[in-house]
């Protein structure tokens, strides 16, 4: 019974340092993109890489259920192996803030390095006029088609990577994109948040009026291959860097 009582309490210690490490990154992730607008401007204008209807969608719509799952994760095999931790230790230790800071501002370099692919490398390089403003199908420039374009492609891939991460923080020390990831016990729930956040995207990506007045930005084509791109950069950087904390620094994961 002790035993049990233990184990169970390492879950709810362990799903909430999950929950809290994949919100705060995904955070941190919206607000890298926002702070290196400031380099993209057009006269004395600030584009905005992301509207604010997409900010909050992403936190409160996409990002909320594969979070919320985390703290439903059943045990994991070596729960029981992991060091005591001390009563003074804090959600917010220096280990948990290093995963916030490197997921996520590695995802808001990937998500804005292809926002500044569709407007410089495919596009005009022209960011438009007014394109922060709302504007109906009637009165929608063509000087802000690019912007808008880029807007999608962001808005895709951030939304792709903060679904994926919330696998990538199922175990923050061990792989979780191998077979031996998928195999162990599974988490459904994190399942249907992925198809419940992907099955959204599409809709607020190319329904009419909801992606250009609500959301500010346009369908997606091509840009999809810079998502896949993206996702498979993503996948590899954040193994990599789980590998770099096993290799050099094995007393740290001991501890996670």
């Amino acid at each position: 019974t002790i035993v049990s009582a233990i184990e169970e309490g390492r879950r709810v210690f362990a799903n909430i340092t999950k929950f809290v490490v994949h919100m705060i990154s995904v955070n941190v992730a919206e607000l890298t993109p926002l702070l290196l607008c400031l380099i993209f401007k057009e006269g004395d204008q600030i584009v905005y890489p992301l509207s604010p209807i997409e900010i909050l969608f992403n936190n409160l719509v996409t990002s909320a259920p594969p979070a919320s799952a985390l703290g439903l994760e059943p045990v994991h095999p070596q729960q029981m192996m992991v060091p005591p931790r001390t009563s003074q230790e804090s959600l917010f230790c220096y280990r948990n803030i290093i995963d916030i800071l490197y997921y996520g501002v590695m995802m808001g370099l990937i998500c804005m390095a292809n926002y500044a692919i569709v407007i410089y490398g495919y596009g005009s390089g022209s960011l438009g006029t007014n394109c922060n403003l709302s504007l109906s199908s009637n009165e929608f420039r063509d000087t802000c088609i690019d912007v808008y374009h880029a807007r999608g492609a962001l808005f895709t891939t951030m939304t792709v990577l903060l679904l994926l991460h919330a696998q990538t923080c199922r175990d923050l020390v061990n792989p979780t994109w191998t077979i031996k990831g998928f195999t162990r016990k599974q988490n459904y729930y994190m399942y249907a948040s992925w198809i419940f956040g992907f099955g959204i995207m599409f809709i607020v990506l190319y329904v009419p009026v909801i992606n250009t007045e609500v959301f500010k930005h346009l369908g997606i084509d091509w840009e999809w291959g810079m998502v896949a791109a993206s996702s498979v950069a993503y996948i590899a950087l954040a193994e990599l860097y789980k590998w770099i904390k096993r290799r050099f620094f094995p007393r740290v994961t001991r501890q996670q």
